[in-house]
């Protein structure tokens, strides 16, 4: 667990790295165009490079969001899922118990039973 956790946290740095990277190309850019002297064929072409890497931007974002959803999915609460798991399989083992006890006895004897 603890060798998954330290992976999960060099894939989160690494994905932050990538992200603030990405952040300041596109600022880089972003102050190219503010430049007085750039022509319009030019400025149109940085214009959809930052299009592009806004979109990259929000893929990773949303990439994030699934994996933290799935992560919370999957590590939950283990103790709540054993307490479940382990309720199930009483009540499993209760109901099988039941039927191989009360199988063989036709209905009437049953009810003799119950009276």
């Amino acid at each position: 667990m603890q060798l998954l956790n330290k992976l999960l946290k060099e894939e989160y740095s690494l994905d932050n790295e990538i992200l603030r990277n990405r952040t300041q190309q596109m600022r880089g850019l972003h102050s190219l165009i503010m430049q007085k002297n750039m022509g319009a064929p030019d400025r149109a072409e940085l214009l959809d490079k930052i299009r592009d890497i806004e979109d990259r931007i929000e893929a990773q974002l949303v990439n994030r969001a699934k994996g933290e959803n799935q992560r919370r999915l999957f590590t939950s609460n283990p103790s709540q899922i054993d307490n479940d798991v382990r309720r199930e399989m009483i009540k499993l083992r209760a109901q099988r118990e039941s039927e191989e006890k009360y199988s063989h006895m036709k209905l009437k004897d049953l009810m003799a039973k119950k009276s």
